[in-house]
């Protein structure tokens, strides 16, 4: 599994996971991986995340509110607002293009490291420019499943 973020200016870090995640694991990552990047951008900026138990734990909200990270409220059965999630499907189809199926699990981690280095600044900012308009369309179907 993987976590990366991204933001109009570009590209955030991508971290190779091990194992399940959970609240604690969610935090660590979090604050060496999201504060740092957050730090960096120098602006204020939402953090968009689903309602996976990790994200949505006690533990871990009383993490954001402590950091002051502001992240958009999740209506359920809609994680089709996030623009990450067709970016890891972008990356996932360029990876079986480019390198078929791969021989183990630290050629699959170093394949899609190589993507995610490859990306284009125009794709990022196209699919974060699309986060408006998730956000309206889900709002107007009153948090139902849209067209992204």
């Amino acid at each position: 599994m993987f976590w990366g973020c991204f933001s109009k200016v570009g590209l955030g870090p991508l971290v190779a996971l091990e194992g399940s995640m959970n609240a604690e694991k969610y935090i660590e990552l979090l604050r060496t991986t999201l504060i740092p990047e957050l730090a960096a951008a120098g602006r204020p900026m939402t953090f968009m995340q689903d309602n996976a138990p990790c994200h949505t734990a006690n533990l871990v909200q009383a993490f954001m509110a402590q950091n002051d990270i502001e992240t958009l409220d999740w209506p359920p059965q809609s994680p089709d607002m996030n623009p990450i999630e067709n970016l890891w499907a972008i990356i996932k189809a360029r990876r079986q293009k480019k390198f078929g199926l791969p021989k183990s699990k630290n050629e699959i981690i170093e394949q899609i490291f190589a993507i995610w280095e490859a990306i284009e600044p125009e794709l990022v900012e196209k699919l974060a420019d699309s986060a408006n308009k998730r956000v309206h369309a889900v709002l107007k179907l009153k948090g139902k499943v849209s067209k992204y």
